[in-house]
């Protein structure tokens, strides 16, 4: 049976007793009121930091995040705005935003900006009773997403439309020398969904980014979009040099796949050997 899965972000180590308390009491009323047959406790996953709680996200049913995070090396602006940086990232899951930093305008366009945010309390003037109402009308009225099936993880390869056919033909090659799992746009996006949050539902479940970097992929706002929300998911990310393009700095300590030059099958067949150990993982 399936039970709903709650991930708290929040850096106050005070607070995040709170928050994970109150989500408890919230699942402990829901299971109160439903059959002996469907009781189940949702799991609450307290998080300090974005790493922490980006390593939680598959499967998870609601996000309780704080507006800003503090966290060593950044600076104070991006701190500002880092929790709100998960709703971008987690486009598909319902969010609950907790923050002491709200102004009234802010709050009130909050639910505009971030259409998975149902949600928002001030710190300041917080009040449980409507806290942990807010969590058991969410859990009451939305079934909890399957956690107990294992999932096989995937592979999202990112590329430019220019490199449209050599992208078709690495995955050809790919899933010829048995390599399974591997998610592209043009295959799985169907007439009608929303781009972006199906591109993000895309990222969600893979386990490892391709990014096929061409001169003309590192000019593409997509791919870039793609391999930075990678980078912050914590997601394996492999670069695929397709010409002599000069990849992005960050991504350059990561080992990397060269067919600009050399034996591109030779090349292929490393890679599948490598995707195949780690899915096996």
């Amino acid at each position: 049976m399936s039970r709903h899965k709650i991930v708290i972000l929040e850096d106050d180590p005070g607070w995040l007793r709170v928050f994970v308390e109150w989500a408890t009491m919230a699942g402990k009323k829901l299971s109160n009121s439903l059959s002996e047959t469907s009781k189940r406790q949702p799991e609450v996953v307290g998080c300090s930091t974005v790493e922490e709680a980006s390593a939680e996200m598959a499967d998870t049913d609601l996000l309780i995040v704080d507006r800003g995070i503090n966290e060593e090396g950044l600076p104070a602006e991006a701190q500002h705005n880092r929790g709100l940086n998960m709703l971008e990232v987690y486009v598909q899951t319902p969010a609950i935003v907790v923050s002491s930093l709200f102004g009234a305008q802010e709050a009130f366009h909050l639910r505009d900006q971030y259409e998975n945010v149902f949600n928002f309390f001030e710190k300041a003037t917080i009040d449980q009773h409507k806290f942990i109402a807010a969590i058991h009308d969410f859990l009451e009225e939305n079934p909890p997403r399957s956690h107990d099936a294992k999932t096989s993880p995937s592979i999202f390869v990112s590329y430019s439309s220019i490199d449209a056919e050599k992208a078709k033909n690495i995955i050809e090659q790919l899933k010829a020398a048995g390599v399974p799992g591997i998610w592209i746009d043009t295959q799985k996006i169907e007439p009608g969904d929303n781009i972006v949050d199906r591109l993000g539902g895309g990222l969600d479940s893979c386990a490892t980014l391709l990014v096929l970097c061409s001169k003309s992929s590192l000019e593409s706002i997509w791919v870039k979009m793609e391999w930075q929300t990678a980078w912050i998911q914590g997601k394996k990310i492999i670069p695929i040099k397709l010409d002599d393009c000069e990849i992005p700095a960050v991504l350059q300590s990561l080992h990397h796949v060269e067919l600009s030059a050399g034996d591109e099958e030779a090349e292929l067949k490393a890679l599948a050997e490598k995707l195949r150990t780690d899915l096996a993982d």
